[in-house]
C-alpha cells in the first residue's frame, strides 16, 4: 500500500482490477473492505473509457449495458417526448418506470424497462438467466401481446439488429 492512498488489499482480485485509482485517490489512506458500504468508483472492464460504477449499486449506464445496446427492439416503443432520458442513458433491465408508445397505433403505456419479461408463462425469473442465454422464453407487451423468443436474440445487438 502506498502512503496516502486507499488500501484495497482485502478486496477480491477482480475488484482490485476495477478500482478507479484517480477517482478514489481523494479518499486518503483508508482501508476499503468488502461490504463496507463506502461510496467509491470502479472502472467498467467492458468500456474503453472506464465508466464509473458506484459502490452501493455497482450499476451505472455504460456503452455496453444501455437499453439501446442490450434491447434495441424494445426501444422502438420508447416515447422520446415523454421520457427524460434516452435509451442510451437508460440501464437495460432497470426498474425505471418509462413511457412507451407503439409506433404503429400510437397506443401509450407506462411500465418499468424490465417489465417485458412474461412472469406468468416463464418458470424462471430474469435473475436466474443470463443475457447471453440461448434459452427460449416468453415476452409480453400490451400492444404485441405474448411471444416466445430466445433471450440472446433480444439482448445481443448482433442477433437483434435495429
Amino acid at each position: 500500500m502506498q502512503p496516502g492512498l486507499p488500501d484495497i488489499s482485502e478486496l477480491s482480485p477482480q475488484l482490485q482490477q476495477e478500482w478507479h485509482p484517480d477517482n478514489n485517490a481523494l479518499l486518503g489512506g483508508i482501508k476499503v473492505k468488502p461490504g463496507s458500504g463506502r461510496r467509491v468508483t470502479w472502472s467498467c472492464p467492458n468500456c474503453p473509457a472506464g465508466c464509473p460504477h458506484i459502490w452501493k449499486t455497482r450499476r451505472a449506464v455504460c456503452q455496453h449495458n444501455s437499453l439501446a445496446i442490450q434491447a434495441p427492439r424494445q426501444t422502438q416503443c420508447w416515447d422520446q417526448d415523454k421520457n427524460a432520458k434516452t435509451p442510451e442513458q437508460t440501464l437495460a433491465g432497470s426498474n425505471l418506470r418509462a413511457e412507451w408508445k407503439c409506433p404503429i397505433c400510437s397506443h401509450e403505456w407506462q411500465a418499468p424497462v424490465a417489465r417485458q419479461w412474461d412472469f406468468a408463462r416463464n418458470d424462471l425469473t430474469p435473475a436466474q438467466v443470463t443475457s447471453r442465454s440461448g434459452q427460449l422464453v416468453w415476452w409480453e407487451n400490451p400492444v404485441r401481446g405474448s411471444w416466445m423468443q430466445k433471450i440472446n436474440a433480444r439482448t445481443d445487438s448482433r442477433l437483434n439488429p435495429k
